[in-house]
């Protein structure tokens, strides 16, 4: 039988990398990390090469990448519309399937999404050394909150575009939420055993034991917006995507309502 070929997709701070980290020691070395197709990283010149105006070239190379089956995790919402509709095209064309990891749109989590690239914050430690760093009276430099707004507008487009595009594309996908896996205690053990189920890896308990995975599951959790309790700044900035996101809320759920999304 084939090794599987697994790709893991999300917007960022849904846990994409950790469950990436998850899967890893089972990939025997068939890897390619996160992100790969950012500019300096290992698949890079995919991305470069279409936004130069090459699509077919870019083409070309991705298929040439994905042939040998390396297990990756990609966020969406940093690539543009069109690369993402290349992207998928070609995972079903090389026969990966697809394991897919959503977030319940919440203040909690663009906060997360947003904070987090105002600080450069790629991990949990960053963002305890950060909590330390407030409560001793570190100041936060300040956020145009106007952009706050255009960043949450731009991410909720972003995701209904992508639920919608990736319902209708080839490949074999399986669906879980953030909230299902993470902070679940026991009933995440088992999501994470239907995503070794799907990923074609056999019983998970052959790869990792209770007691480690629920440490796993615990420790994927960043808790960024516990950062707000610290600084009038980042209320701020929670007050704002709060405010946003439930006109957006209101918006979609009235008749005719959804936003409209622009690639």
């Amino acid at each position: 039988m084939p090794p599987p070929r697994i790709a893991i997709l999300s917007s960022r701070r849904c846990g994409a990398q950790a469950l990436y980290r998850l899967l890893a020691p089972t990939m025997q070395g068939r890897l390619a990390g996160g992100q790969p197709f950012h500019w300096d990283n290992v698949w890079g010149d995919v991305s470069r090469v279409f936004h130069e105006g090459q699509p077919e070239h870019a083409r070309s190379q991705l298929d040439a990448y994905l042939e040998a089956g390396a297990l990756f995790h990609h966020h969406y919402d940093v690539e543009s519309w069109g690369f993402n509709e290349m992207l998928l095209a070609g995972l079903a064309r090389s026969g990966f399937r697809l394991l897919v990891i959503e977030r319940d749109p919440t203040v909690e989590h663009l906060f997360s999404v947003i904070v987090s690239e105002h600080l450069k914050l790629s991990d949990a430690v960053g963002v305890q050394r950060w909590r330390e760093r407030l409560r001793a009276g570190a100041a936060v430099d300040a956020f145009d909150l106007d952009q706050v707004r255009r960043q949450v507008q731009l991410w909720w487009q972003t995701r209904g575009w992508f639920r919608r595009v990736v319902g209708t594309c080839a490949a074999e996908r399986w669906v879980c939420s953030h909230e299902r896996l993470f902070l679940r205690g026991v009933s995440g053990l088992a999501a994470v055993d239907e995503v070794f189920a799907f990923a074609g890896l056999g019983p998970r308990d052959a790869w990792v034991d209770d007691a480690s995975l629920l440490r796993f599951l615990f420790n994927g959790h960043h808790y960024t917006a516990g950062l707000a309790a610290y600084s009038a700044t980042l209320r701020a900035v929670r007050d704002t995507i709060e405010d946003e996101l439930s006109r957006l809320q209101a918006v979609a759920g009235s008749p005719n309502g959804e936003t409209q999304a622009h690639g």
